[in-house]
């Protein structure tokens, strides 16, 4: 009996640090989510027509929300300074013919 009950303790810490571990240390998403950011970004400065400019920084501001820099704009005279900022939603970024999921913010 009471090999039982030290067997039957042994599984449940083991699921207890297990659950532990994944939810709160290894499940972490945000690396996978960084790039599909830095994708979506490099695809937005195309079709926003960003002429030779890069993707700079790119942080997390909330899960699936991202805001990137692109830097180094060119042929923009209606900008006072070579960088814009937008908010991506990875979730309802889309381009084309009804482009959705971003927005142009102002840099900080």
């Amino acid at each position: 009996m009471k090999w039982i009950a030290l067997t039957i303790t042994v599984l449940v810490a083991g699921a207890l640090g297990g659950f532990a571990i994944y939810t709160f240390g290894w499940h972490n998403t945000s690396t996978g989510e960084r790039a599909t950011a830095r994708a979506d970004a490099a695809d937005l400065a195309a079709f926003v027509g960003c002429g030779g400019c890069y993707v700079g920084d790119v942080s997390r501001l909330a899960p699936q929300i991202w805001r990137v820099r692109l830097e180094g704009w060119k042929g923009a005279t209606y900008l006072p300074a070579s960088t814009r900022c937008y908010d991506l939603h990875l979730d309802q970024f889309r381009l084309g013919t009804n482009p959705a999921g971003y927005v142009l913010v102002a840099c900080a």
